[in-house]
């Protein structure tokens, strides 16, 4: 007959994170003495142990343990490895049997022995992680916080505090295995997702997602895109309107496509030249002269911010006579006599109704009011009074590069 005697029991509990899909490992040593024929045993011998949930009967928890142990004046030692989630805190019962290694059938030991924890385990009984199935745990219902290398909350209303002594970086980390997985942060209130933060690996591009949008992005080059991917090589890129309520600031504003814009200059801007200045004729929505005048010009100054570029000019009139209107786009300097002709245009043919000419100038001119002015005039040998010879308005076609 053999028996267990004077059997010494210490009880802990390892927690080992493995990959994501390992259990929550439970173990613990176990030491006692084997008397075999009432003398202590000497040699190999088998254990096999495990675990129930009541001192008779009951159902076993957790797996069975077997192990070949030297045993040595009667005196062993062994690790008894239990299943995740074999001890939540209930009371628990050790069944052990026994043989000499490889002979004859197990001998069972009776009666099975309460499984007490140690004082400081009854504390980590208090103070434990709980396993959920067999890849989660949990803290015990009721606690409400959850600090690592500290005691305190910086603020009152913070869950999880997790502390670092140290004058350089500390943070913490999430990391997953697959090529093309997506580790993330998210928040949530009464379990519907409300936001997350990802980090795609197949790219390195991260995302914050607000109610299933992607709203921000910020690729692996550092680019940020505001309403979709970064695109283009600018730092900043907006998807949709942006507004601002205070000021903005930038050395340089430019469209990534020069914005075409046109300005128009009306009848009512024209003045006469010389001794035909006294004939003008204002006439509903034209410029003409009250009577048929030789040679005659009407010009209008043209104002254009610096940096725009001219690409063409449009006049609007009426030209019902034998003689041609011409149009011409003018650029003087300030410290030299004369101008220079940016673009020139001449009417043909004899019609009643408006028409339209356009010129386009080659090559296209970049406006610089610092040192010249600019004009528009019309010309023409012979204009014969409102209804039949008169300029409507002159339009100026340009591209502008950036805000203005």
């Amino acid at each position: 007959m053999r028996r267990i005697a004077m059997v010494l029991f210490s009880a802990g509990m390892l927690l080992a994170f493995g990959t994501p899909r390992s259990a929550l490992a439970q173990q613990f040593s176990y030491q006692g003495e084997l008397e075999q024929g009432g003398s202590n045993a000497n040699g190999l011998f088998d254990f096999q142990f495990r675990v129930f949930d009541a001192e008779l009967g009951g159902t076993q928890v957790g797996i069975t343990t077997q192990a070949t142990t030297q045993v040595t004046d009667g005196r062993f030692s062994t690790t008894i490895a239990a299943a995740a989630g074999t001890f939540p805190g209930a009371t628990r019962w050790l069944d052990i049997a026994v043989r000499p290694t490889g002979v004859g059938a197990f001998e069972q030991l009776s009666p099975r022995r309460r499984i007490d924890p140690a004082p400081y385990a009854i504390r980590s009984l208090n103070e434990r992680w709980t396993p959920v199935g067999a890849t989660g745990v949990r803290t015990d219902p009721g606690t409400t916080s959850v600090f690592i290398n500290a005691s305190s909350a910086p603020f009152t209303d913070t869950v999880f505090t997790v502390n670092r002594d140290t004058t350089s970086l500390g943070g913490m980390y999430v990391n997953t295995t697959g090529a093309n997985s997506t580790p993330y942060y998210g928040w949530s209130a009464n379990n519907i997702s409300l936001a997350e933060a990802r980090v795609a690996s197949s790219d390195g591009r991260f995302q914050l997602v607000v109610a299933g949008n992607t709203s921000v992005i910020v690729n692996s080059a550092g680019l940020l895109g505001v309403g979709n991917f970064p695109n283009a090589s600018e730092r900043l890129q907006v998807f949709g309107d942006a507004a601002a309520t205070g000021v903005v600031k930038a050395n340089n504003f430019n469209y990534t496509t020069a914005q075409t814009r046109t300005m128009t200059i009306p009848f009512s801007a024209f003045l006469a030249d010389g001794a035909s200045a006294a004939n003008v004729s204002l006439f509903n929505d034209r410029f003409s002269f009250a009577s048929a005048t030789a040679e005659a010009i009407a010009y209008a100054p043209v104002m254009l911010p610096d940096g725009v570029t001219i690409t063409s000019i449009t006049m609007q009139y009426i030209d019902n006579v034998a003689a041609d209107l011409t149009v011409r786009l003018t650029r003087g300097t300030f410290s030299v006599n004369g101008v220079s002709q940016l673009a020139t245009g001449t009417t043909s043919g004899a019609v009643a109704t408006a028409r339209s000419l356009t010129v386009t100038l080659s090559p296209a001119h970049v406006v610089d009011q610092s040192t010249a002015q600019y004009n528009v005039d019309v010309f023409c040998l012979d204009w014969a009074g409102a209804s039949s010879t008169a300029v409507k308005a002159v339009q100026i076609t340009y591209l502008l590069p950036g805000p203005r």
